[in-house]
């Protein structure tokens, strides 16, 4: 395997791996103690920041032997160091050692190696000569925030790892969500020993804000773009909410798996959640309303009001401490009008009616799937903002698919991420790869 300047690798077994000479098994899981995790760089080779970013994400402690060198300056190091809180090497814990002088010892911050810093430009290139990282596996640490560039735009991003690899699930945000969507949900997929992608949409959070509009199409597209740029090569399992379930719609009908592949990069499940396959006329006149109320006030004053929409009723009368909390989190909200009317454009405008009949018509699953079990439409019991009639018209579209409920309206996962929880992990554990 080779990873040229800028390259990196994140494979899911039980190393990560960059070099230029080194060798795999044809699985490509190496053969070390299943403890170790590993970048490796032979002669010559290269490793992106990135890459050493999300192997020290996954460690507390760290074994560091070998040879570096930083713009014009080459230094050998050896040393064992803990991280510090953000799951990275701190400043000035590697002793370095300039050229091969080894009388000449001084210490020198790790961000300047740009191994440390979160916010280390991902432009900045180390290179590894012989070197190696050995990075030892004793509790989950999280990757800080990151970005990245991809399909024109920068993209934030986090990845969330427990302790051991297993199956991949990226989740998307619905409409002016940014990743802290998932906080609900991402400790109880560590626990359940899943990793966790999760992003900001273009137009909210740390995310590139280009004019609009936007399509599930071109969000879709982020997305694919940011898997690639990730070289996340294995399976996942993909889970949207609202627009985020569109957006995973117009994933799997645009990056369906090849036929007859078990292996390699390829949908494991899809989990479509108080989502539609296109909107009736209440959901267009409530939407247009939206679009109204934030050229008119803001966009803070109407995703405030959409709260009223989103939550049951009892949720404003028995649990006001939480309703102070939302209602300050969407005060707080950082979007504009110009983002807002984008993103909105792409619930208003989705329709994949007629592409998911075809599929029926022609008996194939969406997304490629091996088979339509693989596909949940999952709806909160109570929703009015996305009536749970327009989740069962989907369930219809995607003949053998599974319709479940939960507790709650539209904000179901966030109202009672309990029962959320329970059933997501139910569905994904029925199709995970890899058993814990």
């Amino acid at each position: 395997m080779n990873c040229d300047g800028g390259g990196q690798r994140m494979d899911t077994g039980r190393y990560m791996c960059c070099t230029t000479d080194s060798t795999e098994s044809d699985d490509g899981v190496s053969e070390e103690d299943p403890k170790d995790y590993k970048i490796e760089v032979g002669d010559f080779g290269f490793v992106s920041v990135k890459a050493i970013q999300m192997a020290l994400a996954r460690q507390s402690r760290c074994t560091c032997h070998g040879s570096v060198y930083s713009k014009s300056e080459v230094f050998t190091f050896s040393n064992r160091s803990p991280l510090d809180g953000s799951g990275f090497l701190s400043d000035d814990s590697l002793i370095v050692e300039a050229g091969s002088n080894s009388e000449h010892s001084t210490t020198m911050s790790t961000s300047s190696l740009g191994i440390a810093a979160y916010n280390t430009s991902p432009g900045d290139i180390v290179g590894f000569m012989g070197g190696q990282f050995e990075l030892l596996l004793p509790h989950p640490v999280s990757q800080d925030f990151f970005m990245l560039e991809a399909n024109n735009i920068t993209i934030n991003y986090r990845l969330d790892a427990p302790d051991t690899s297993h199956d991949l699930v990226v989740l998307i945000n619905g409409l002016a969500d940014d990743l802290s969507t998932w906080d609900y949900q991402v400790p109880a997929l560590l626990k359940a020993n899943y990793r966790v992608l999760r992003y900001d949409n273009r137009g909210i959070g740390k995310t590139s804000r280009p004019s609009g509009p936007y399509t599930s199409d071109l969000l879709a597209d982020d997305l694919h773009a940011l898997i690639n740029a990730l070289e996340i090569h294995e399976g996942f399992h993909l889970l949207g909410v609202s627009m985020g379930g569109m957006v995973a719609q117009s994933y799997a009908l645009r990056y369906p798996n090849p036929q007859n592949s078990k292996t390699g990069r390829r949908l494991l499940s899809l989990s479509l959640c108080c989502t539609y396959a296109q909107p009736t006329t209440f959901c267009s006149r409530m939407f247009a309303l939206w679009a109204e109320m934030a050229q008119r006030m803001s966009v803070q004053a109407v995703m405030r009001d959409v709260t009223l929409w989103a939550f049951t009723v009892p949720f404003f009368r028995t649990r006001e401490d939480e309703l102070r909390e939302v209602e300050e989190a969407m005060k707080a909200l950082d979007m504009q009008v110009p983002e807002y009317l984008a993103q909105l454009n792409v619930i208003q405008k989705f329709d994949t009616a007629s592409e998911l009949e075809g599929l029926r018509a022609d008996e194939r699953v969406l997304g490629g799937l091996e088979e339509a079990s693989r596909v949940m439409v999952l709806a909160g019991k109570v929703d009015i903002l996305i009536p749970v009639q327009l989740s069962r018209e989907l369930v219809e579209r995607i003949e053998g698919c599974q319709f479940l409920t939960t507790k709650g309206g539209h904000a179901c996962m966030w109202e009672f991420p309990e029962e959320f929880n329970k059933t997501m992990l139910r569905f994904l554990d029925e199709h995970r790869e890899s058993k814990p």
